[in-house]
């Protein structure tokens, strides 16, 4: 009898004193702070040609060959976007942009668009995302609104509005001027989704905000109407990287970056300064921030950003104070593909003559006829 206590207690792991402490000073999970929704999820993984999780209202149009036609070809190009640029995307991001001050530092991503790819390649892990772009933020599609033309021609043109980002790594803004206003979708929302669920992440729960007269960010009706033009309205989205479950938050606004819109847009900029230090993301701007109209952003993004991360359609080399700023290069940077060419940047050609680092993916404009650039801006 003797014997089988002393078996039994020893056969039980006791902690020791220093196990209980780590133990109880290890912080709790986040948790997630919007209500529970699965629709977004539901939706984005529909539109996106992913099997839907058990109890997914859109299950029983999956045998649609419409849907079955749709799945197919997004897989496709989904396939072809990693083999050709996101799994080296990815390999570069860890090794080049990785470490103080990036790492888990809010992102940044002016004229991004709904672009939650890249932002989810290039700076994974983040808790918190933010992304500006011309369009409306756009609401859910019922499958009502789904279904009333044939399945077939309804995603078939909604495939169209992701299309150009799978195929050429950016969007194109005359197509979603022409995507997102009504046309297809009425906003960017529904392309956010599918970027994230096939990304391979959950979303949890969502809601329509806005930035209030005072910066804050407050809760709106889905139909909201705003008197400024519909001015700082945008989206909140609370997900959970699949793998890792790491909770994370993309908010996404549709504001006019220009000095005529955003100088008067003192709401907004006095959001922009509650995010407090970020990482700035900047491609594919159209060369916006060549322009002399657009010195606002340019001053709010180096005074709040401990890192920039941007093409040559980012802020111009001539405006980097490198006693401020190191700069680090990638890629390579030649003539540029038309109509872009007066935007050409001879000093950066002299800089690039010299020498860079290596880029080993192409999302330039011109796609493969012309090649990729990068430059990390890091604050001294």
């Amino acid at each position: 009898m003797l014997l089988a206590l002393v078996s039994c207690g020893a056969s039980q792991k006791t902690e020791s004193a220093g196990e209980k402490e780590k133990k109880a000073a290890a912080p709790e999970a986040p948790k997630p702070t919007l209500k529970a929704d699965r629709r977004a999820d539901d939706l984005g993984r529909f539109i996106g040609g992913l099997p839907g999780r058990d109890g997914s209202e859109f299950k029983s149009y999956e045998s649609d060959p419409g849907w079955v036609e749709h799945a197919k070809a997004v897989d496709a190009d989904w396939k072809k976007l990693e083999e050709t640029r996101v799994n080296a995307m990815r390999k570069f991001a860890s090794t080049e942009l990785t470490g103080a001050p990036i790492d888990g530092t809010p992102l940044f991503y002016p004229f991004g668009g709904p672009d939650a790819l890249t932002m989810q390649v290039l700076f994974p892990g983040h808790s918190r995302y933010v992304l500006v772009g011309l369009e409306p933020p756009g609401t859910l599609p019922s499958i009502k609104e789904l279904t009333k033309k044939s399945l077939n021609t309804q995603l078939f043109q909604i495939r169209g509005s992701f299309g150009a980002l799978l195929r050429k790594g950016y969007f194109i803004t005359q197509y979603m001027d022409e995507q997102y206003r009504g046309q297809v979708l009425n906003g960017l929302f529904p392309t956010i989704l599918v970027l994230l669920a096939r990304t391979d992440h959950t979303i949890l729960g969502f809601r329509y905000v806005r930035v209030d007269a005072d910066g804050k960010l407050i809760e709106r009706e889905e139909r909201y109407k705003s008197k400024e033009l519909d001015w700082n309205t945008g989206i909140e989205i609370e997900f959970q990287d699949d793998k890792t479950k790491v909770l994370q938050k993309l908010l996404y606004f549709g504001v006019n970056l220009s000095d005529a819109r955003l100088g008067k847009n003192k709401a907004f900029l006095t959001y922009l300064d509650s995010m407090g230090k970020v990482v700035t993301y900047m491609k594919a701007t159209s060369y916006m921030p060549h322009h002399n109209d657009f010195e606002v952003i340019k001053n709010k993004i180096k005074d709040a950003s401990v890192a920039v991360v941007q093409d040559d359609t980012g802020i111009p080399y001539r405006q980097w104070d490198q006693t401020k700023w190191d700069l680090t290069i990638y890629g390579k940077y030649d003539k540029l593909f038309n109509p872009f060419t007066p935007y050409q940047q001879n000093d950066l050609r002299t800089v690039y003559a010299k020498g860079a680092k290596d880029l080993p993916y192409n999302i330039a404009y011109g796609n493969t006829k012309t090649p990729a650039n990068l430059l990390v801006a890091k604050k001294k």
